[in-house]
This record gives C-alpha cells, sequence and structure tokens, in this order.
C-alpha cells in the first residue's frame, strides 16, 4: 500500500504539469544537412521527433518541429527562448505563436522569430514550443543548446553554398 500511495505521488506532478520532450544533455547531438538549395541545422528529440532551423536558398530561416506522430493539437503554439538552469536570473522570452500544420506534426516560426531564436540559442537559451496534445494535455518540446556552436558553424559554412534564389522564386522569375 505504501508503495502503491509513494508511486501515485511522484506521478501527480508529472500529470499536472503534462509531457515534455527534450534530449538529456549527455545525448545531446545537432548535426547539419544540405545541398545547394536548403541547409538544416537539426537536433533529434526522443519519443518526440525532432527540432530544426531550415533556410533554403534566397530565403532567411525558419524554425520547426515535426513528429512522427500526430502529437500537436490544432491551433498556434508558443515559441519561447527559455532561459537555462544557470541563468536563473532570466526569464523565458516569449516570441510569438506559431501555427500548427501537417495533420498535427509540425509547427513552424517565422523567419523573425527563428532570427530571435538563433541569437538567444547562442547566448544559451533554450527553444521550446508549448502547446497542447490532440488531446488537450500540456505539452512541451525543448531542444538543449549545448554543443551548438560547432555545428552552427558547420550550418553557416552550408548556407554560405546556398545558391542565390530557389526554384519556387526563379520559377517566377521572368526572363527579359
Amino acid at each position: 500500500m505504501r508503495r502503491l500511495l509513494l508511486t501515485i505521488a511522484m506521478a501527480c506532478p508529472v500529470l499536472a504539469h503534462g509531457v515534455t520532450f527534450q534530449e538529456r544533455i549527455e545525448d545531446v547531438k545537432w548535426t547539419v544537412e544540405g545541398d545547394r538549395f536548403e541547409c538544416r541545422l537539426t537536433q533529434p528529440v526522443t519519443g518526440f521527433g525532432h527540432g530544426e532551423f531550415v533556410r533554403r536558398a534566397g530565403e532567411k530561416p525558419v524554425f520547426r518541429i515535426v513528429t512522427r506522430e500526430a502529437w500537436l493539437a490544432r491551433g498556434e503554439a508558443m515559441l519561447y527562448a527559455a532561459a537555462s538552469n544557470w541563468q536563473s536570473r532570466d526569464s523565458d522570452m516569449l516570441l510569438g505563436r506559431i501555427p500548427v500544420t501537417n495533420n498535427e506534426r509540425s509547427a513552424q516560426s517565422s523567419p523573425d522569430q527563428a532570427g530571435r531564436l538563433l541569437t538567444g540559442m547562442l547566448e544559451g537559451r533554450s527553444p521550446v514550443v508549448r502547446h497542447r496534445t490532440v488531446y488537450g494535455d500540456k505539452l512541451e518540446v525543448r531542444l538543449q543548446p549545448v554543443s551548438v556552436r560547432d555545428a552552427y558553424q558547420q550550418y553557416l559554412d552550408c548556407v554560405a553554398g546556398l545558391l542565390p534564389v530557389n526554384f519556387d522564386q526563379a520559377h517566377f522569375t521572368q526572363v527579359r
């Protein structure tokens, strides 16, 4: 009986706060992929999917979270540049709302939000998306800014090799 009460007591705070997805600090891995058309700076999030900064040729970067399952309720999620534990004097910076798209499987920022988020991440802040699940529970997806500087430099190298415009932009350009 005592064991049952202890288990319930330990589970209650978790249930009250909802579901949080984040990598353990020691497991954080940033990857950079890209070509002449698009560059991506990505962090996998176990059990959820991944978060990434994406820059297409001729465009500014955006930030998005992508899940393998339909975790996200329809509507708009909140995007934060959250203070790390060691930044105890700082509070989370609300960057605004981001729309949930792709059948509740992704949410994407504006280019301005992504720029502010990248700056915050280089200062040690965590990209955080807060929303609710399709079942109404609170949901938080948190990326870790650990070891991002080397990957960010690789991302910048990739961006330097992008074409000046992408296919969509070139398609609508008139040749005279």
